[in-house]
């Protein structure tokens, strides 16, 4: 049995999220930690006996970790305590279980651990392993598309959290005197990669020298290149303090070279770093395929980076060659902690900005040269943004800006232009099609006051129109988060279809001029859009929509008020249907939409005496499963109605009404009343999905008058009965392709039929559709017309009525 993380992790070097701890390192700690606690969890308990019950022993073992770690522990192969001046543990076969639906079933495996531990370290507040030895280790790590992963523990995410705690954090109570690590492997899998990242270890050794200074030494293999490492630590009570710890280090990777100094006043939060690191190969993509990755450009791999003391400052320079693509900073900087002051030059240039953005993950930029280059400054409060510069092809962004008093809006002044000559290029990251194709430009600027509330203004020129946007950001939560604003915007073009996914454009008409304007104000909690106007030719629609600012498609309120002169020009696909040139709308909604249900309070449509009314909920997902919904429609003439649906309805009163509940795979219609002229139905419908819909479909109806569908031909003379080829019922042909899309079962009853003079009573058929075919099981009917008709029934099995 395996159980789903309760918080699922991310990449290192991805932003923290708040649902996670904010460690840069968090994953890598977290396997460390787990390790500790496979032998401190193992440990526990032993002080207190000398020959254990083992059995006893394993099954505690398995329970207190599983308890801790939310997961099934097991260990299936043997345990062998041993206790005199040292705590000595051998165990087999020890397995954690990973997340459900992770292609390995465990997160972790280990052949066998040995350690011994000194029984009086247990005492001090440090423990001391004088040796750990560990086989066969496995170590699987799994990302899949909802960014979701499963080595994420509430156990160590707790531990991790408790070390930014100044008690907590300031020592490590553990202290490994020798480490074998051997036949081992680490695999991480991904959606953003082609194949699996495997880290293979034939050995990992640490131990502290008789100096107390640390060596560890690692070789093995990642994926099918050869890795080596040597590292050295300065002082093992140093490192266990975690601060002024001193590491240098040399490896390679296959061809690629590696090394250097580091050194870290504090290990966790490291305030005036040294580093001294270079990286050396032959060829970018070389890297590329060892690693893994999508091969990006070929050329010369190389990286620097320094970081060192100068005067009351640290002085950095990076430098580095990627293939065809460069990067390159310089700066200073006081405190990474408080950053007082700092200043920081950037620049990076390469052949195809879209060959750098898949490796990172975005896709959709144009394949062409880019050039990013600009300077930052803090001094105290005062942040700036200088000589900024991004081109990509034939477009280009500028911009400066300064912020007085960072992260608050007050004399902030900002002044940013976009301008390109093709918008079709980045027709993926707008998700628009390449009809959207022409020159576009937009400036931003931004200018703060004393009172903390800047004023900016965004003004653009798009191929389908232009937009402003002008208001004020309140300094509440300031720039640093998402600031409170108030603002007015105005979007407005000649053709609406410009902007229009391609599936809901129209092949031909007019062009649709609109507009879309409104104020906006955005709180701590809260984003309200009032005075909202859409205009789209003769439409209008106003309105005020509420949404949660954390959250905005989570517990919105909406109530609409849509006015259209013409409805064949507002909706695109009434536009080939044959019917009245103008015909007026009037629509209005009141509607809740949180993450589990669209709640319609009342939607209410009105339009050449069609009247329709719905209220009711909608399951977002799966599948619409839960929904619930009720319709009232009524038309003073059903003729109208007919040619808005494309169908001949006669010149009658029509109404109608029913319940659609959702349930599992069913859709349910019951409480089901027609009512056309003199006639009227009543009954339920249920369908089921599936490749073909099985209909299952009950109606009655106690009047039923057809006359103004027949021709209103003289009445003939009653007789007694049928004369040789005369019809009791006129021919009508039934549409078969209509019977194609559906399987099911039908049964209808009227209690009166009406045809000019003639009328017939009681008829009851039942039948089915299987396979487009139309199925008559049992039909049965009587008649009256100046007389009674002999009865007549035609019953048996499955009798086929012709088409």
């Amino acid at each position: 049995m395996r159980s789903t993380p309760r918080e699922p992790g991310k990449e290192s070097g991805t932003v923290p999220t708040n649902r996670h701890t904010p460690q840069r390192f968090r994953w890598k700690r977290n396997i460390a930690l787990l390790l500790l606690l496979l032998i401190a969890v193992f440990l526990g308990g032993l002080i207190w006996t000398v020959s254990a019950d083992h059995t006893h022993l394993k099954d505690n073992a398995e329970n207190l970790l599983g308890e801790l770690l939310q997961r099934e522990v097991s260990i299936d192969g043997a345990l062998h305590v041993r206790l005199g001046r040292n705590i000595n543990l051998d165990a087999t076969r020890i397995r954690i279980a990973s997340t459900d639906w992770t292609r390995e079933p465990e997160l972790l495996s280990v052949d066998r651990l040995s350690t011994s531990i000194s029984l009086f370290s247990l005492l001090s507040n440090e423990v001391t392993v004088d040796v750990l030895t560990i086989s066969g280790l496995k170590l699987f790590l799994e990302r899949n598309a909802d960014d979701e992963d499963n080595w994420s523990i509430p156990a160590l995410d707790s531990a991790s959290t408790d070390t930014e705690k100044p008690a907590a954090r300031a020592h490590i109570p553990v202290r490994v005197r020798q480490l074998l690590l051997s036949d081992s492997r680490v695999e991480y899998r991904s959606p953003k990669r082609d194949k699996a990242l495997t880290v293979s270890i034939n050995t990992l050794t640490e131990a502290i020298a008789p100096d107390q200074h640390i060596a560890l030494i690692l070789n093995g293999r990642v994926n099918d290149t050869p890795v080596a490492l040597n590292t050295t630590v300065n002082s093992i009570e140093n490192f266990n303090a975690l601060r002024d710890v001193r590491i240098e280090f040399s490896g390679n990777l296959g061809k690629v070279d590696f090394g250097g100094q580091l050194q870290f006043d504090d290990l966790l939060k490291p305030a005036r770093p040294v580093a001294n690191v270079k990286l050396h190969g032959p060829d970018f993509d070389y890297l590329a395929h060892v690693l893994g990755l999508t091969p990006v450009s070929p050329g010369p791999l190389t990286f620097e980076l320094q970081i060192e003391p100068e005067d009351a400052q640290m002085r950095v320079k990076l430098a580095g060659q990627f293939g065809e693509f460069e990067i390159g900073a310089s700066g200073t900087f006081d405190n990474l902690q408080s950053l007082h002051a700092g200043q920081l030059s950037v620049n990076a240039d390469g052949p195809n900005a879209n060959a750098v953005a898949t490796a990172f993950g975005l896709e959709g930029l144009p394949d062409a040269a880019f050039t990013v280059q600009g300077e930052f400054k803090k001094t105290g409060a005062t942040v700036e943004f200088r000589d900024t510069r991004v081109v990509l092809g034939d477009t280009t962004l500028t911009g400066d800006a300064t912020f007085a008093n960072f992260p608050h809006t007050s004399g902030a002044s900002a002044a940013v232009v976009l301008k390109g000559q093709h918008l079709e290029k980045f027709a993926s990251l707008t998700r628009l099609d390449d009809k959207l194709a022409g020159p576009f430009d937009a400036t931003l600027t931004l200018q703060g006051h004393d009172n903390r509330a800047a004023e900016f203004k965004l003004l653009g020129t798009l191929p389908a129109g232009t937009l402003s946007l002008t208001g004020q950001i309140v300094d509440a939560a300031g720039l640093a988060g998402l600031p409170t604003a108030r603002l007015q915007y105005s979007i407005s073009g000649p053709d609406l279809d410009h902007l229009l996914p391609p599936q809901y454009r129209r092949e031909s008409g007019p062009a649709q001029p609109f507009r879309l304007s409104g104020d906006a104000s955005v709180d701590e909690t809260t984003v309200v859009s009032s005075a909202t106007e859409f205009v789209l030719g003769k439409t209008t629609a106003t309105g005020t929509l509420t949404s949660r600012r954390a959250a905005p498609l989570d517990g919105v309120d909406a109530k609409i008020h849509l006015q259209s002169s013409d409805l064949f020009a507002f909706v695109s696909t009434f536009t080939e249907i044959d019917g009245p040139d103008d015909i007026p709308l009037t629509l209005q909604l009141d509607a809740t939409l949180n993450d589990k249900f669209l709640r319609i309070i009342e939607l209410e449509a009105q339009s050449q005496g069609i009247s329709l009314t719905t209220s009711g909920n909608i399951k977002r997902s799966p599948g619409f499963i839960g929904s619930a919904l009720t319709f009232k429609l009524t038309a003073s003439n059903a003729k109208t109605l007919g040619a808005l649906a494309g169908l001949t309805l006669p010149q009658e009163y029509l109404s109608a009404s029913f319940q659609m509940d959702s349930i599992e795979n069913e859709l349910q219609i019951d409480d089901l009343l027609i009512r056309l002229g003199k006639n009227e139905f009543q009954g339920t419908l249920a369908a089921r999905g599936g490749e073909k819909p099985d209909v299952r479909l009950k109606l009655h109806s106690p009047v039923l008058d057809v006359s103004a569908y027949f021709d209103n031909g003289p009445a003939k003379k009653a007789t007694k009965q049928a004369k040789k080829g005369e019809r009791l019922i006129p021919e009508t042909r039934v549409p078969m392709e209509l019977l194609q899309g559906a399987n099911g079962r039908f049964s209808i009853t009227i209690d009166k039929w009406l045809n000019h003079h003639r009328e017939l009573s009681d008829i009851l058929v039942h039948g089915a559709v299987q396979n487009g075919e139309l199925l008559v099981d049992d039909f049965h009917l009587t008649g009256e017309f100046g007389g009674t008709w002999p009865e007549v029934s035609v019953c048996g099995p499955r009798a086929k009525v012709p088409d």
